[in-house]
């Protein structure tokens, strides 16, 4: 892959191959989301925390998350969810990826 480096768009998606996959990098500020509330018709979403704390929402329910944790999110009006805010005093680094 001539002029694609880690840190561009798409570039850990394309490496094994793979066509419909997408996966992303994001940093959240302290008290911060990346997405508002959401959901997806037609695609599951996997996300991982790198480093950090953030709240998940998902429906009525809140969860704790900090580094290591791993949450599948799937499809569907009834999988109602925001993208983690961060809960530290430190940015949280947030890995998703979905297809």
């Amino acid at each position: 892959m001539a002029g694609a480096s880690p840190s561009s768009a798409g570039f850990w998606a394309r490496l094994p191959g793979a066509e419909k996959l997408g996966c992303s990098l994001f940093e959240v500020a302290p008290g911060k989301r990346a997405w508002p509330f959401h959901y997806h018709f037609a695609n599951e979403e996997a996300l991982y925390i790198l480093e950090g704390s953030a709240t998940l929402r998902l429906g009525a329910e809140e969860f704790q998350l900090s580094q290591g944790h791993f949450v599948a999110l799937r499809s569907g009006p009834k999988s109602w969810r925001s993208n983690p805010a961060c809960s530290g005093i430190a940015p949280t680094r947030q890995g998703r990826g979905g297809r």
